[in-house]
């Protein structure tokens, strides 16, 4: 599938001015976080080599893990490795829809009448056909609609004075340079452009343009702020071990329990707009700081409603996927309440109440049917290095890193931190575009742990 994507070029700058573009190349923004570290994972050997900060090597760590001895059920390892989209029923009709998840697929309990629950998956549960399927949506913005795409991704309607502006932006007064070219966009494609977004101002440039500058070049300074406010009444702490090199100040690593390791793990279900918007429009993650306020920007008339803007601005976790005791604060969607349907002798499942229905219990994937829930099992101590990288807490690992990192043990300090909404917002955000994620996150605590007598 290939969508046309026209291409205003600045040839003397080597620059593109503007794309020119209908819905099919403007719908995007609800990926989970994890979902995208998966797609770059898959693809890093035929794309550019492009990491999405500390958020790979939190993947790799989850992937290498053993479910069955450290996460609270099986199901935690695919809910953070496959973490579901809240707005899946609007993305499935995009032509270029990069999300290769498996569709939600729902499963009944074979003694229905006496357990009634549904999951993605449960041991009891045998299929039930026909299975219940969600409503799809044609995207989020109108047909016949054409929009003016900034280097750095700024999405307008088409009109003079765009185009007027997106020029002088560009440094391009001239017209005798400029010319258009028209580029047939692939899902592969999708995905590069997607990659590049994260860390560079100048994304059309980058992935269409033959001379493409080092991506380093274009990574934004982490500009870390005051957003204690942002957790409200939440005085909710989590108590962590740091550990610090006194010779540079870098954190090694941080030592937990499962609620700091859940807490870290719970980044990859994220959805990426709205870590945008928890961060106002200042996530320094390459252009989608300009995508996502230009689509805030857009009139609800180009949307196919006004629901479908708030939900793209606003997206929401996916049902079932907040954690109890999480710190950062994001809402998660509501699932409708399903019913089972005997009626005539048939098994199918639905959000409308038949003469025969019973109506069934959403059964918690985190659950392990004790007393507790969330992603990690306790009481295990886990640890994680400053690119993320997180895992139980095991002599060997701590061991391999101070050889890799060529740190004696007289170079060590610790102390003892607790992280609130301030600081768990401060590592996500340093997650996104550094591989130094505690050292960055945590820096406002202290510029430099001095030695204890």
């Amino acid at each position: 599938m290939e969508v046309p994507l026209k291409l205003t070029v600045n040839k003397e700058k080597n620059k593109v001015v503007f794309g020119e573009a209908g819905k099919d190349f403007v719908d995007l923004l609800t990926l989970p976080l994890g979902t995208i570290a998966r797609l770059v994972a898959k693809e890093e050997k035929d794309l550019q080599p492009v990491k999405v900060g500390s958020l790979s090597s939190l993947y790799s760590s989850v992937a290498n893990l053993d479910e069955s001895e450290y996460l609270t059920t099986e199901t935690c390892k695919e809910m953070l490795l496959q973490p579901r989209n809240s707005m899946e029923p609007y993305i499935k009709k995009m032509k270029l829809n990069i999300d290769n998840t498996k569709p939600t697929t729902y499963y009944v309990c074979n003694n229905i009448r006496r357990c009634r629950h549904h999951q993605t998956k449960l041991l009891c549960a045998k299929t039930i056909s026909p299975l219940f399927s969600a409503d799809v949506f044609d995207g989020f913005v109108k047909s016949g609609v054409a929009f003016l795409i900034s280097d750095e991704l700024k999405v307008v309607p088409i009109s003079m004075d765009a185009m007027c502006d997106m020029f002088k932006d560009s440094g391009t007064d001239d017209m005798r340079p400029v010319e258009q070219v028209t580029v047939n966009v692939t899902k592969k494609q999708v995905l590069e452009l997607l990659k590049i977004s994260l860390v560079s101002k100048t994304t059309l440039s980058y992935a269409f343009l033959e001379k493409k500058p080092s991506i380093w070049t274009f990574l934004s300074p982490i500009r870390l702020f005051d957003i204690a406010s942002k957790g409200g009444s939440c005085s909710k702490k989590i108590e962590v071990k740091v550990v610090q090199r006194k010779s540079d100040s870098r954190i090694l690593f941080v030592q937990g329990k499962k609620d700091f390791a859940d807490m870290l793990y719970s980044f990859l279900t994220f959805p990426l707009g709205a870590v945008v918007k928890l961060l106002e429009g200042n996530s320094c993650m390459g252009s989608m700081d300009a995508l996502y306020n230009s689509i805030v920007g857009l009139s609800e008339d180009y949307f196919v409603s006004k629901e479908v803007k708030d939900m793209l601005v606003s997206p929401l976790l996916a049902p079932q996927f907040k954690l109890s005791n999480q710190i950062i604060p994001l809402d998660e969607s509501h699932a409708p309440t399903y019913y089972f349907d005997t009626a005539l002798g048939c098994h199918y499942l639905s959000t409308c109440r038949g003469c025969e229905a019973l109506e069934l219990d959403m059964f918690d994937p985190t659950d392990n049917g004790g007393s507790e829930k969330g992603f990690a099992k306790g009481p295990t101590l886990y640890f994680a290095t400053d690119d993320l990288i997180v895992t139980p807490m095991l002599s060997i690992s701590v061991i391999s890193l101070l050889n890799s990192t060529n740190t004696p043990i007289c170079d060590l300090v610790e102390k003892m931190i607790s992280i609130g909404i301030n600081e768990a917002l401060g590592i996500f955000k340093a997650s996104l575009t550094t591989t130094s994620a505690l050292t960055t996150g945590l820096n406002h605590l202290f510029s430099k742990i001095k030695e204890e007598k």
